[in-house]
C-alpha cells in the first residue's frame, strides 16, 4: 500500500477471479482510496493488466514524488496450456490508462506500468438496449455502463449521438456528476426508432480524463441478431429429406426466415426456402448425401440479419421391403 502526500492511498495486488479466463491465472489490480479522519475507504479493484495467455505476478509499486504518478512493475509469464491461453478477456474487465513497457526481454519479462494521478471514466464497448430491433416509432431505453478506472474522482457526463463515432448528431445527454475512483456508473436515455440503419454511440465526457481510448460505447437500434439452427435431422424426416429446426432470435418486428442450402460448409449456399415458422422439411434430397444450411431472419421492411453459422446433416437411407408373392 502506498500513500501520497495529498492523502490518496493506492493498493496494488495480484488478483484472481474464477469468472474470468485471464484473471483466473492472476493479473495485477489497483484499488484507490482516500484517507479521511484516520480511516481509508477503498473503491472496487480496477484491472491494470488483462493479458490473454499470460499471468502477471510479483508486483511492486512506487510513487513519483513530483507527479504523484504510480509506477507498477510485475513479471509476465506466458502460459503454454490451459483455457486462458486462447480465451477472450472477461467482459467486465476494462483496463484504464496504464502505459506498459517491457523492461527486460527474458522468457519471463518484467513489465512496467505508469498510472497517472487522474480520473479515467470508461464505458463498456456495447450499449445495452431494452428492446432489440423494435419497430419504427417505438421507444428504446439505451444504457451505457461504465466505471471510473482512474485514481481520482471525475465529473462525468454521458452524451448519446446518432451515427458513427467521431461524427453524428447528439440526441441527448445524462449528467452523472462526481464518480469516485473505481466506482461504476450508468446512464440511460430513451431514443425513438427511425427508418433505415440506426447506429448510435455514447461517449463519456469529463474534465479529468486520463485516456479517451476507452470512452465510447456503440450500438444499433436496427440490428437483428442472426437466428440459430438447432438441428438438421434426417432420422425423423421423410425419405430423401431433412428436417431443419430454427431458433428465432429475441427481437421484435420480425417477419420470417430465409434458409440457404449447400453440399458442404465451404460450398456456395443457395436459397432453399423462405418460411414464416422456425421449422422446415426439405424434400427431394439425395438419400445419404450431406447438406449444410444457413439462415437469416428478415423484418417487415425487408431488412436481413447476418447469416447463422452453418449446420450440416445427412439424409437417411430408407429401405423398402416388398412381400414375395408366389402364383
Amino acid at each position: 500500500m502506498l500513500s501520497a502526500p495529498n492523502g490518496a492511498a493506492s493498493v496494488v495486488f495480484r488478483r484472481f477471479d474464477a469468472a474470468s479466463p485471464t484473471a483466473s491465472v492472476g493479473q495485477i489490480a489497483l484499488s484507490s482510496g482516500i484517507i479521511e479522519g484516520g480511516r481509508t475507504t477503498y473503491g472496487e479493484p480496477v484491472a491494470l493488466t488483462n493479458s490473454a495467455g499470460a499471468q502477471q505476478w510479483m508486483p511492486a509499486a512506487t510513487l513519483n514524488p513530483v507527479t504523484n504518478a504510480l509506477l507498477v512493475s510485475s513479471v509476465r509469464r506466458t502460459l503454454t496450456t490451459g483455457a486462458a491461453s486462447s480465451s477472450a478477456p472477461h467482459e467486465d474487465e476494462m483496463t484504464g490508462a496504464a502505459h506498459m513497457t517491457f523492461v527486460t526481454a527474458a522468457a519471463d519479462p518484467v513489465t512496467a506500468l505508469v498510472i497517472e494521478d487522474r480520473g479515467d471514466p470508461a464505458l463498456e464497448s456495447t450499449l445495452a438496449l431494452d428492446r432489440i430491433h423494435a419497430p419504427v416509432g417505438a421507444t428504446v431505453q439505451v444504457t451505457a455502463h461504465g466505471r471510473n478506472l482512474g485514481r481520482r474522482a471525475a465529473d462525468v457526463t454521458v452524451r448519446f449521438l446518432r451515427g458513427a463515432p467521431g461524427g453524428g448528431v447528439q440526441v441527448g445527454q445524462v449528467v452523472i456528476g462526481a464518480v469516485a475512483a473505481g466506482a461504476a456508473f450508468s446512464a440511460t436515455l430513451p431514443v425513438t426508432v427511425q427508418m433505415g440503419d440506426q447506429p448510435l454511440y455514447a461517449v463519456a465526457v469529463s474534465t479529468d480524463n486520463a485516456s479517451s481510448a476507452n470512452d465510447i460505447a456503440t450500438g444499433n437500434l436496427a440490428a437483428m441478431p442472426a437466428p440459430i439452427i438447432s438441428a438438421v435431422d434426417g432420422e425423423n424426416a421423410l425419405a430423401n429429406s431433412l428436417l431443419v429446426v430454427l431458433e428465432q432470435p429475441a427481437a421484435e418486428d420480425l417477419a420470417g426466415f430465409r434458409l440457404l442450402r449447400s453440399t458442404g460448409p465451404d460450398a456456395p449456399f443457395v436459397l432453399a426456402a423462405e418460411i414464416t415458422e422456425p421449422l422446415y422439411l426439405d424434400l427431394g434430397l439425395t438419400a445419404g448425401a450431406t447438406y449444410c444450411y444457413r439462415a437469416q431472419v428478415y423484418d417487415t421492411r425487408g431488412n436481413l440479419s447476418p447469416l447463422s453459422a452453418p449446420v450440416c446433416g445427412a439424409s437417411t437411407f430408407y429401405r423398402t421391403f416388398l412381400p414375395a408373392v408366389n402364383r
